[in-house]
């Protein structure tokens, strides 16, 4: 696949990004005061570093524009240019999964609920023990699941297994962990 550049949005004769998701300062000259005096600055073409978001894992660049820096994503940068302005209630999903592919053919408008499908096929939701705040795994919860049938009450069960009567009761209510059968 070639790469094929265009314009940033928002950042026209200043960067471009391509659909195999690079982004680049283009050769201008722009003005800045120093000392009271107008001088010229010479930009020469560079590829930007792209950095993984320390969160999320999405590429990002730092784009600077009237004095002003500000961190973009890339995918952003991406589907602006080569999809358009991102339609009312829609996100950028990446069909393989990996937030740090921008690559043009993985990306793709979507609602947040297909986002969300995206990340159940690809097992990057965060839900169930993958959730950094999980006190429980799948194991522990098929153990409460038996001593719910068993007929041991939600205070017992709870102190047995070091979480709260109340977790206990959501689980056998189905309002957390449902989505484990």
């Amino acid at each position: 696949m070639s790469e094929i550049w265009k314009a940033v949005v928002g950042y026209e004769g200043m960067y471009e990004v391509s659909n195999l998701g690079s982004v680049k300062s283009i050769e201008r000259v722009t003005q800045r005061v120093q000392k009271g005096s107008v001088v010229k600055q010479p930009i020469k073409e560079s590829l930007l570093t792209r950095r993984p978001h320390v969160d999320t894992g999405h590429l990002q660049v730092m784009l600077s524009k009237n004095g002003r820096r500000q961190n973009q994503y890339v995918h952003d940068l991406v589907t602006r240019a080569f999809l358009g302005p991102k339609p009312a209630g829609m996100q950028v999903c990446h069909g393989d999964g990996n937030s740090g592919n921008a690559r043009l053919s993985n990306l793709r408008y979507d609602t947040p609920t297909g986002n969300a499908s995206d990340r159940l096929l690809h097992g990057t939701d965060a839900r169930g023990a993958n959730n950094p705040g999980a006190k429980l795994d799948e194991a522990k919860v098929r153990r409460i699941r038996v001593l719910i049938s068993e007929g041991l009450s939600t205070t017992e069960i709870g102190k047995q297994m070091n979480i709260s009567r109340q977790t206990v009761n959501d689980i056998k209510m189905g309002r957390r962990w449902a989505h484990l059968i």
